[in-house]
This record gives structure tokens, sequence and C-alpha cells, in this order.
């Protein structure tokens, strides 16, 4: 309530901040394409997951290995340990797929906007991220990203696409084009501002 403009990416929270008596503005992350953006190498790794190694992550990437799909992990507590940023994009760009997981900590029924929901289509990847309705507000879900109901979901949705090079490459193509139009920190600065021009 003390300040002017209380800037959320979680349109969840927006009742509750109402009723303390904040301002809320609900406005998703966005990312820079000078800093994410496509390269041109080989798309050699099947799937990936970038983030530490806790809760229903490590639940996930275990149940879809299990399941026989290769999946490769980097961050605290995987195998594949800490990459540097940089390290970030060029997996992104090698990746068929990149795993998303939507949760907050180990709150597993808490649903967010992650900074990767607009990192990764912005590199032109193929985006597979747990189901959250806040998602429908920034993209055409099964266009621009796909979604996963359930680690059955997840693995039904893998095991089609991962087959399927065309579909791979028709929504890595729209996935570039909707972030570059839509989800730059550009459109996000000029959004916060005009608030304040009314």
């Amino acid at each position: 309530p003390l300040v002017d403009v209380y800037w959320t990416t979680w349109k969840s929270a927006l009742p509750y901040l109402r009723k303390i008596g904040a301002r809320p503005f609900y406005l998703a992350e966005g990312a820079d394409p000078a800093f994410h953006h496509p390269m041109e190498l080989e798309r050699d790794i099947d799937v990936l997951f970038l983030g530490a190694r806790y809760g229903i992550r490590e639940k996930l990437v275990s149940y879809l290995q299990r399941q026989g799909f290769d999946v490769t992990a980097y961050g605290k507590g995987w195998a594949g340990g800490y990459v540097s940023f940089e390290e970030s994009i060029e997996l992104v760009n090698r990746s068929k797929v990149v795993l998303g997981i939507g949760g907050v900590g180990h709150l597993d029924g808490v649903q967010h906007l992650k900074g990767r929901d607009f990192e990764v289509p912005m590199c032109g990847a193929v985006y597979l991220t747990t189901y959250n309705p806040e998602l429908t507000d920034w993209y055409s879900v099964g266009k621009d990203i796909l979604c996963y109901s359930s680690p059955q979901n997840c693995a039904e949705t893998l095991d089609w696409l991962l087959r399927d090079p065309d579909a791979q490459a028709r929504i890595r193509a729209a996935a570039l084009s909707r972030a570059r139009r839509d989800h730059t920190w550009e459109k996000r600065l000029n959004a916060l501002l005009g608030v304040f021009k009314k």
C-alpha cells in the first residue's frame, strides 16, 4: 500500500494485493533478444531442463528418464552442475525440447509465470511446461508453446513431439515470432511506463 504501483507477475495474487490496499499492475516477465536469441547449432539434446534439483523437478525428470526419455539436466544438484548464462543459451539452442516446471519452490500446487517462459521462446526453442492458466494471457498454448497437466501427459507429449521434427520446426517458428513481437523487455517497460502517463 505504500508504493504507487506494485508490479506483479502473479495474476492470482491480484485479489489479495487489492484487499490490503495495494495498487497492483499485472505484467509478465520478458526477454531481451540481444541475449536470448536463436543460434545455428545441431539439436543434439532431446530434452533439456535448466534449474536446481529439488521437489517436483527431481520427481518429473526422474519419471521421464524411467520412461526412456533422454533428459539432460543442469543446475545445482544435477550431474550436469551449474552452467553460465552463455552456456545456458547454447544448451537451449541445442535442444529439441526445453522442459519447464511452473511450480513455486516446494509448493507443487502453486503455479507462477517464470522468466524462462519468455526466454526460451525468444531463443526460438520448443518449450513444454506445466499448464498454468496465466500462460494463456501471453501465448496461444498448443501453437506458441506446449503445456502438460501431469507427468504422464508430459511423457505422452514428448513421445509425439520427439517423433515429429516438422511439428518442432512449426512450434519453434511460432514461439520466436510471438516472443519477438510481444514479449521483449522494451514492450514490458513501455507498458509499465504507460501506467504513469494515465
